[in-house]
Order: structure tokens, then C-alpha cells, then sequence
């Protein structure tokens, strides 16, 4: 190890996602609080990249908006640009505070992105949940023989592996067995590692959480739709069905106060964008969102997160689709578990809705976990370069 370790940060590209933009800073963040020097790569193992992507884009950009392309052009490209529109509001704050870099080109490891690397760190984020990556490279499937591999916080985003094939399944084995340590963000994760993988785990939180409300509220913005300081109810869902509209109307409806949605319904067309494209938050209005709320409803994962670390009173909505092993996971570590509400139910909502939660308690918990993962986190840096399996045990 140099006097300043270089780690390499695979997790999944820091894009339109608030959560996985977040994670990706936080983790950079207290890794240089604990003297390191660290960069994330942003390329994929799956993805073309340059030139080639981007005039890939422009076509289907160019395309999509033309006449007739609603009918014509494949659903998937329409997808495609709207995320890319949707990501643009957040690519100063990730240009501005994440170091970059792209280990491959043309679908090749660039040699020279890996060098002088002392740890490289996968996580945190869903990098091991087939569908999302590449799984094999966020298990540094083309780092050299002898170097110091381990995870932060990752996750399988499910309690199981079976996304993942026969083939897959082996050689991610293999390669899980070269780490020196292996940090889980879900305790299922724990008992998927010893399993299938025959390794030990350690669960510590999202890096998010490893920095406190007030350093976030350092660069916290308030938004045009900042209510003029009258309370609101902050919504911030992923996917907005109807239920969880009415569950939204109905503790909006209890409150009697304002209602902000933080995330409004986009075109499903890329032709529509220009006429009824609603607006994005930076990320420091995303911040400010949440800072300045009075209560939180959420389906998202880093939503809870931002609710509990603002220590905003909040009801988690399940969220099947996308995964509810993360929620019982963080919330059961937290003594929260009884915010999640399944099925947006009128008697399940107002259960949480009136269930004063105890910050102390909270407050106190988050500073375990807190303590816990900087002290993983510190711990690896100083860890000598071996490459056998260690289990880094933090108080």
C-alpha cells in the first residue's frame, strides 16, 4: 500500500438514479476522510462506449423524435432518451464531486486505468443482481493476480441467485473467493455468500448513511417548489400506480398540509418531451426536498434512507417490482420495520401514520452502523495486501 491508497470503485454508472448518484459520492467522500485517493469507474463490460455509443444514441434520439416514431420506433428507445433526458439535471453535481474514470474501452480492461490501483472495491448498489450488470466484472473478474479485491455495502438486490445461470453462478463463486473481505448491504446477503459462494459476509449500511443530514445540508438546495416555508408532505415514488397515489392522498389528507411530488410522471414518448417534459431536481434540490419536508411517503430504497437520515417522520411504500429485501433488511436493523406498508392499505397506513417514531433510538442505531462501516472502511485501507479471504470484524 502507497501512503495515499488508490482505490478503484466498480458500482453501477452514477446516471439518473438520486440513490445510486449518492452512493457513488458518499463512498468517494469518506474514503477520502480516511486518506484515500479514490476514483469510480463509469464504463460497463456490456456496453459500447465513445464514439460508437454515442452515434449509436444520436440515431435513436434523432429517430424517436420524428413523425411517426411513436408507432414505429422500438419502446425500448424511447426509454432510453427519456432516461437520458431525465439524468441531465444530475450530471453537474456527479461531473463536480465523483472522480471518474473508464477501465473498459471498445469492451476491453484499459491496462493502464488499473494501474497503481492498491484496493479494488465493488459497491455499493445492486452490482451482484443479474439484469443490472455485468456481474462477473463487479467481481473483478480482470483484476490481476495478488490484488486486494473486497465490497462495500453490495448487493444481490433479492434474497436468492437464481437470475443468475449455471455458468455464472461458478465462476462468480470462484471469483468471491479470491476477495480479502466482503461487505453485504442485506442480512440475506450474509446467508447467499455462505451458501452459494462459501464465503463469509459482514453487513454494514448504504455509504449514504455513513454521512450525517448535516453534511449533505452543506450543499442542499431549496427548489422554485419550496412551498414558501409552509409544511409539506414530500412524495418520492419510483413507480406511481394507483395505489400508491391514494396512499399518498390519504396521509396527505391526514396532515392537511401541502403535497410536493418529487418525481412526477414523464412522456413514455421521446416525441412528447419538448411539450410536457416536467421538471427534474438537481440533486441539491433533491437534498433540499427532503431537508425542508415535514413527512415523507417513499417507494424508493435511498428515499428511506434520506428520510431517516433528515429523521423525518416517513412511510415506505413495498415495492415488489424492485426489490422489498432491502427495505425489511435496513428498516429491521433500524427498529423501523413498522413503516413499510404492503398493498398501500387504509388500516396498514394509518398504523405508521400514527406511531411516533423514536429518534433517540434511531439516532443512536444509525451511529452504530455508522461507526461500523468507517472502521471496515479504514481497516481495509490499512489491511496488508493479502489476498486470502479475511473477515474484517469492526466493533
Amino acid at each position: 500500500m502507497t501512503s495515499t491508497p488508490r482505490v478503484l470503485i466498480r458500482t453501477l454508472p452514477p446516471s439518473g438514479n438520486f440513490g445510486g448518484v449518492l452512493q457513488a459520492y458518499a463512498l468517494q467522500e469518506v474514503l477520502r476522510q480516511l486518506g484515500a485517493s479514490p476514483v469510480t469507474d463509469v464504463s460497463r463490460a456490456d456496453r459500447p462506449d465513445g464514439i460508437r455509443a454515442s452515434t449509436k444514441y444520436g440515431i435513436k434520439s434523432g429517430f424517436c423524435r420524428m413523425p411517426g416514431a411513436d408507432r414505429i420506433a422500438p419502446p425500448a428507445w424511447h426509454r432510453e432518451v427519456i432516461k437520458r433526458e431525465r439524468a441531465k439535471p444530475l450530471r453537474p453535481f456527479v461531473d463536480q464531486r465523483i472522480a471518474m474514470t473508464a477501465i473498459y474501452q471498445r469492451g476491453r480492461v484499459n491496462p493502464a486505468a488499473l494501474a497503481g490501483t492498491d484496493v479494488f472495491l465493488a459497491g455499493s448498489d445492486q452490482v451482484w443482481r443479474p439484469g443490472y450488470g455485468d456481474v462477473l466484472s463487479y467481481l473483478f473478474d480482470f483484476a490481476p493476480s495478488g490484488a486486494t479485491l473486497a465490497s462495500y455495502a453490495a448487493s444481490f438486490g433479492r434474497s436468492d441467485l437464481d437470475g443468475y445461470s449455471p455458468r455464472v453462478l461458478e465462476e462468480s463463486r470462484t471469483l468471491a473467493q479470491r476477495f480479502a473481505a466482503i461487505s453485504v448491504r442485506e442480512a440475506d446477503a450474509i446467508r447467499i455468500c455462505q451458501e452459494r459462494w462459501g464465503v463469509d459476509a459482514v453487513q454494514h449500511v448504504d455509504p449514504t448513511m455513513l454521512l450525517t443530514a448535516e453534511h449533505y445540508r452543506d450543499f442542499a438546495q431549496t427548489s422554485e417548489d419550496d412551498h414558501s416555508g409552509r409544511p409539506y408532505l414530500l412524495s418520492f415514488l419510483l413507480d406511481q400506480t394507483s395505489t400508491m397515489s391514494a396512499a399518498v392522498s390519504h396521509v396527505t389528507a391526514a396532515l392537511g398540509i401541502a403535497h410536493r411530488d418529487l418525481l412526477p410522471r414523464w412522456p413514455q414518448r421521446a416525441r412528447e418531451l419538448g411539450r410536457r417534459a416536467p421538471g427534474i431536481p438537481t440533486v441539491e434540490q433533491w437534498l433540499g426536498a427532503f431537508a425542508d419536508s415535514s413527512f415523507v411517503i417513499t417507494d424508493s430504497f435511498h428515499g428511506t434512507v434520506f428520510a431517516v437520515l433528515n429523521r423525518k417522520p416517513f412511510i415506505t411504500l413495498a415495492n415488489s417490482f424492485r426489490g422489498v429485501a432491502r427495505f425489511t433488511s435496513l428498516l429491521g436493523l433500524l427498529g423501523l420495520s413498522d413503516r413499510l406498508v404492503y398493498d398501500g392499505r387504509a388500516d396498514e397506513l394509518n398504523r405508521a401514520f400514527d406511531h411516533v417514531i423514536d429518534w433517540g433510538d434511531v439516532n443512536a442505531r444509525v451511529d452504530i452502523e455508522r461507526r461500523r462501516g468507517r472502521e471496515y472502511l479504514s481497516s481495509l485501507l490499512n489491511a496488508s495486501g493479502s489476498s486470502s479471504q479475511t473477515t474484517f470484524v469492526d466493533a
